[in-house]
């Protein structure tokens, strides 16, 4: 569903996290934007490259337990997120 992503990632693990905390995590079309799904019902959006250890993020909330994945469309203008639990799409206007 989402393209790989060749670049550094080690800022997307917040403090305390075990490794398998991350989802999933997917880069934007134009390479600007690394966005993260998570074990805590979280979509974070983060600037690309990502490798400094706990890199801003802008965090958003919508899935009652953990994000499932995560992708961009095709122009980048929207982010599609998944939920586990609450078995849930979310549709995200990226502005």
């Amino acid at each position: 569903m989402c393209c790989y992503v060749f670049v550094f990632l080690s800022g997307i693990w917040p403090d305390g996290a075990d490794g398998t905390d991350i989802n999933a995590v997917c880069r934007s079309h134009d390479a600007k934007l690394l966005v993260s799904a998570d074990d805590f019902g979280k979509v974070r959006l983060f600037p690309n490259p990502c490798s400094q250890p706990r890199a801003p993020s802008h965090v958003y909330k919508g899935h009652s337990s953990h994000v499932t994945n995560v992708a961009f469309l095709h122009d980048d203008s929207h982010l599609i997120s998944t939920g586990g639990k609450d078995m849930s799409i979310l549709q995200w206007s990226v502005v």
